[in-house]
């Protein structure tokens, strides 16, 4: 693949810029990925997973944008284009894709040429190419939340280890304990009925009584 422009010391031109291979993006993007799966839990972790999304986040120089927009557009422009009209349609995208690094703005481009986009047929709107280049950066933007997260909470928590299954023994003596709580609260239970059945007869004897008196 080809070579993107990615922004350096001079973001309006593309003169001198660092040059990033998309499948380092590729790569890049597939590290970020894993954190769906595990999350930062060291402070390497975050740090590299800093320096990735810088990376993956430097807006692409004005110059290099221009150059990208007129590339796409000329498959919908027929004839000729006036100066001032093409300079005016030019910093619209400008100002759409100003935020965007050189790769989304490719993927972007590429997806709405593309059989996979059903209104291939018809001109993008700046604000077309920069939906779907924002689209393109979810996953540094959750990288970037990842990393707030860990700033905010800290470490995961470990889970607990696995528990090892009881031994026969300690099966046995649970089930010995158990037996005896049983036995115990059965005979409680038996006490307090028969206190209760005592103190019933005690009420009927006292009443009786009275009954007899009068």
């Amino acid at each position: 693949m080809g070579n993107l422009t990615t922004t350096g010391s001079n973001p309006d031109t593309a003169v001198g810029h660092k040059a990033i291979q998309m499948e380092q993006v590729v790569h890049m993007l597939a590290s970020l990925q894993d954190l769906q799966k595990t999350p930062i839990a060291t402070a390497e972790a975050r740090a590299a997973t800093i320096a990735t999304t810088q990376s993956l986040s430097r807006p692409a120089p004005r110059a290099w944008v221009q150059g990208e927009i007129a590339k796409t557009l000329v498959h919908y422009f027929a004839g000729v284009i006036p100066p001032n009209f093409a300079k005016s349609i030019g910093a619209d995208y400008d100002a759409e894709l100003a935020e965007f690094p050189a790769w989304a703005i490719v993927k972007a481009r590429r997806w709405w040429l593309s059989r996979a986009n059903e209104y291939r047929h018809r001109k993008p709107l700046p604000g077309d190419l920069g939906a779907r280049a924002s689209l393109e950066m979810g996953l540094v933007r959750y990288a970037q939340a990842a990393v707030a997260s860990f700033d905010r909470n800290g470490p995961p928590t470990p889970p607990e280890p696995p528990r090892q299954p009881l031994t026969p023994e300690e099966l046995e003596q649970r089930r010995v304990r158990a037996a005896e709580i049983m036995a115990s609260a059965g005979q409680s239970a038996k006490w307090e009925r028969m206190q209760s059945e005592a103190q019933t007869q005690n009420n009927i004897n006292a009443a009786k009584d009275q009954v007899d008196a009068s």
